[in-house]
């Protein structure tokens, strides 16, 4: 593949997604949801997203080293 196509391709997937989230959060806060619910919401939208971060952070270090990268199928 090429590597060009696949950089463009994560950043346009993280561009969406942080563009999603935001808009989420937004909408979230504007409406007459009680502020608990509200809290619980964007909490668990950043926990995802933290723990995404966190395994594509440590897959591309990984990544690095892997002995099995050029293995094909």
């Amino acid at each position: 593949m090429n590597r060009l196509a696949i950089g463009t391709g994560v950043i346009i997937f993280f561009l969406g997604l942080a563009v999603l989230l935001a808009w989420s959060a937004f909408q979230i806060f504007i409406s007459e949801m009680h502020l608990v619910p509200k809290i619980a919401l964007i909490l668990l939208l950043l926990g995802t997203l933290l723990i995404f971060c966190t395994v594509l952070t440590n897959r591309l270090k990984i990544r690095k080293s892997d002995p099995y990268k050029n293995v094909e199928l």
